[in-house]
């Protein structure tokens, strides 16, 4: 599977061990990303753009971001956006866990 996932494997359902969890919001995210085919290059120049206003914005938020490739943020971007899409009310406070 794709070096960019770090919970989705290819599996054609959750595996037991995130369900009950925030895992299983990153494994949902991961496979969704895969499975609509979203363009990486588009996401990872989202990324890259996140990362340059973060920089200036918020040194907290940009230090954790950069713990990841840009490719593993840009993914990271991507589920932040589905989760926020269908439950606008979340704080997306677990986004920081992955």
């Amino acid at each position: 599977m794709k070096t960019q996932f770090k919970y989705y494997q290819g599996e054609k359902e959750c595996p037991p061990e995130f369900l009950n969890k925030t895992s299983r919001k990153f494994w949902y995210g991961e496979s969704m990303f895969e499975n609509t085919k979203q363009p990486l290059d588009v996401w990872v120049d989202n990324a890259k753009a996140v990362l340059v206003k973060l920089e200036k914005v918020d040194k907290v938020k940009f230090d954790q971001a950069s713990k990841y490739t840009i490719e593993q943020f840009a993914v990271i971007l991507y589920i932040e956006e589905l989760f926020t899409k269908w439950n606008p009310y979340d704080n997306m406070k677990w986004i920081f866990e992955y």
